[in-house]
C-alpha cells in the first residue's frame, strides 16, 4: 500500500502491481500501518479501467 485515505465508512488506496499504480477502496476499512501488504482482488463488475495514454474509459 503507498497511501490510503480514510473517507468515513471506507478507504481510498493507492497500491503499486506490476509496475503501475491502482486506485482502489476497502469498505469498512481496519486499521493499516505503512508499509502494510494487503490482499486484494478485482471485482471486475465494479471496475473503471482507462486507456494509459489519453485517460479516456475502456468502456465502449
Amino acid at each position: 500500500m503507498i497511501v490510503t485515505e480514510p473517507l468515513g465508512n471506507e478507504n481510498a488506496g493507492v497500491r503499486r502491481f506490476n509496475g503501475s499504480d491502482w486506485v482502489s477502496r476497502m469498505l469498512n476499512p481496519n486499521p493499516l500501518k505503512a508499509g502494510e501488504r494487503v490482499r486484494m482482488s478485482l471485482n471486475l463488475s465494479q471496475a473503471h479501467l482507462f486507456f494509459a495514454e489519453t485517460g479516456k474509459t475502456l468502456r465502449g
